[in-house]
């Protein structure tokens, strides 16, 4: 009989530590997922770099072009024009040394898309560059430029109000902004405004320029921009491409009504380009 309950009481022990052990463990299955951190992405490349030919590119490396018909607000290239010089637009800009992000912008243009702009000027591309480094936009009809850092600023697109033209007004013409100390190898922009007589009509209006002063013989300006035409009172712009060093000399020159107008001389001193080695 003593036998028997001691044989209970310990059986009863080993059910009491069977229970107790399954209880605590918890099966694998069911327990919940270990919380890691979320893994935050690397910091991305800028959309916009400074290229090895201080020339503005997209994160690939394709060139940005500004259009010289644009005004600061709007773009001029519409239709056609954009199947040649596709829109660049990026909803944020992040940019590489030498360049400043509060340069860039954002407009909406006619058909009511976004394109972005440096300065004030809408960026594009050029549909003819097709293999790395190509820059076969810049200069095209003289309209057509590489974006860089030291671009002037896009010209208001609010217009001006201009006196009506009478009799007693002659015509005039001034330039307006230009660098006087740019870097060489560089393209830089001129603008000049046209005014005066009557009706007022430019049949040709340019950029005369050359690497000597043609102060007594204009004839000694070697070179000249793209001829335009207007009506007065209306405002030009120009690109030229500088040479790594030197001087050059430049005048506005227009013909109103059959009058030629010129404007006073100007001087251009290029700051050599460095390597910075």
């Amino acid at each position: 009989m003593k036998n028997l309950f001691s044989f209970f009481v310990i059986f009863g022990i080993l059910g009491i530590l069977l229970i107790s052990g399954c209880t605590q463990q918890q099966p694998t299955g069911n327990q919940p997922p270990v919380q890691t951190p979320a893994v935050q992405p690397a910091s991305g490349q800028p959309t916009v770099n400074l290229s090895a030919g201080n020339y503005i590119v997209d994160d690939k490396g394709k060139p940005l072009y500004y259009f010289t018909k644009d005004v600061n607000g709007a773009s001029n290239c519409d239709s056609a024009c954009i199947n040649i010089w596709p829109v660049f637009y990026q909803e944020k800009i992040s940019v590489s040394p030498g360049l400043d992000s509060s340069d860039f912008g954002t407009i909406i243009r006619n058909d009511g898309s976004k394109q972005t702009t440096f300065k004030g000027w809408p960026l594009y591309y050029f549909s003819g560059d097709v293999s790395p480094g190509d820059i076969k936009g810049e200069g095209v009809g003289n309209v057509w430029f590489i974006a860089r850092p030291n671009q002037v600023a896009a010209v208001s697109a609010t217009p001006t109000q201009s006196p009506v033209a009478t009799p007693s007004m002659q015509p005039a013409i001034n330039v307006t902004s230009y660098p006087s100390s740019p870097h060489g190898d560089t393209n830089i922009t001129i603008r000049w405004e046209v005014s005066g007589g009557t009706p007022g009509n430019i049949s040709n209006t340019a950029i005369l320029w050359g690497y000597k002063s043609g102060s007594a013989n204009i004839s000694d300006y070697s070179k000249i921009t793209m001829i335009q035409t207007g009506q007065t009172s209306q405002q030009f712009s120009t690109g030229i491409i500088i040479p790594p060093s030197g001087t050059i000399y430049f005048r506005a020159h227009a013909i109103v009504d059959g009058t030629d107008v010129f404007s006073q001389e100007y001087q251009i001193s290029i700051i050599v380009q460095t390597s910075g080695y």
